[in-house]
Formats: C-alpha cells, sequence, structure tokens
C-alpha cells in the first residue's frame, strides 16, 4: 500500500542547529545560548513553554497536534529519532486517521 502525504517540512540552517540540541522529550532549553535566535531570546526572557522546540518521545504519547504543527517551535511536533519535523502523514495517524485518507490541497 502506497502512503500518501508522508512529507515533512524542510528545516533552515538555523532551525538545524536548534534541533540536534535537542533530544527525545527535550525543548528549547536544550538549545545552547550560543545558537543565534531572536525568538529564543525572547521565550528565554519570558520563562516560556516547555512545549516550545519540543521533541516528541517513543515511550509517551503525543502532545495535541495544532493546525502548525509544521513549525519547529509552534509546539512538541520534533520527530523523537530523525532529525526533522514529523510528516503530515505522521500528524495524521496521531490524530486517527486511516493510512487511506489523502489530505488534498497546497500543504499535501
Amino acid at each position: 500500500m502506497k502512503i500518501y502525504n508522508h512529507i515533512a517540512p524542510k528545516f533552515s540552517e538555523l532551525e538545524r542547529d536548534m534541533v540536534k540540541n535537542i533530544p527525545p522529550g527535550g525543548n528549547w532549553q536544550n538549545i545552547p545560548e550560543s545558537v543565534p535566535s531572536k525568538r529564543l531570546e525572547q521565550i528565554r526572557k519570558s520563562g516560556g513553554r516547555t512545549t516550545y522546540y519540543g521533541r516528541l518521545r517513543n515511550d509517551k504519547p503525543s502532545y495535541t497536534i495544532s493546525t502548525y504543527f509544521n513549525r519547529i517551535g509552534n509546539g512538541c511536533h520534533i520527530h523523537p529519532e530523525q532529525e526533522r519535523l514529523i510528516s503530515i502523514r505522521e500528524g495524521a495517524r496521531l490524530q486517527s486517521f486511516k493510512d487511506s485518507f489523502i489530505f488534498y490541497g497546497s500543504k499535501a
């Protein structure tokens, strides 16, 4: 069976630098201050949510999948083992969509 919508968003160089420092279950707090990011500066000053720049764990349930799980800083959507965000299909599976369901449109 062909798996549709198994497409993960691309990272910028900065996002790659961030993600490689985040272990499974980790978040923005694991990113070294030497990684230059104005958004991270703001999050550090405000204390930020622990789900920002979060990486999933294979041994724990997923966090809620939001509309913007294609953005690194919007929640806990980093793949637990690979340096990428979860794909559209992986997000759909976490929401109990069957693999036979196909998403159409510009983001699919």
